[in-house]
C-alpha cells in the first residue's frame, strides 16, 4: 500500500501519566507532503474503556490538533496504548501513544 502523503509524527508528548478522574492532553501535528490537499480528520481507534476522548479541532489541513483524554474513577489502572488514526480521503495513517492511569 502507498504511504499517505503527510506526516503524522508521534504525538507530543508520546506518553502521559494521569490519576483516575482527571484528564490529560496530547498534541498531534499534520505536515502535508507531496501536494496533499484537504483536511485530515482524527479518531481514536483503540483505548481503555470508561474514558472520554475529544479532538480539537477534529480535522486540520496543516497544523495541530489537541486530543484530550478524560478518565473516570473506574478507568482501569495501568498502562494503555491509544491508537490515533488520521484520515484524509481514502488514506489513513496511525500513531500510538501511551496513557498511564494511576
Amino acid at each position: 500500500p502507498t504511504s499517505p502523503p503527510w506526516e503524522l509524527p508521534t504525538s507530543s508528548p508520546a506518553s502521559r501519566t494521569v490519576k483516575r478522574g482527571r484528564s490529560t492532553t496530547y498534541t498531534i501535528t499534520v505536515t502535508p507532503t507531496g501536494g496533499l490537499s484537504g483536511a485530515t480528520s482524527f479518531s481514536l481507534t483503540s483505548g481503555p474503556g470508561n474514558t472520554s476522548y475529544t479532538f480539537a479541532p477534529t480535522s486540520v489541513g496543516s497544523g495541530s490538533s489537541t486530543l484530550t483524554v478524560g478518565t473516570t474513577n473506574i478507568t482501569a489502572k495501568g498502562t494503555h496504548t491509544l491508537v490515533i488514526t488520521g484520515t484524509n480521503g481514502s488514506l489513513n495513517k496511525t500513531v500510538s501513544v501511551t496513557l498511564k492511569v494511576q
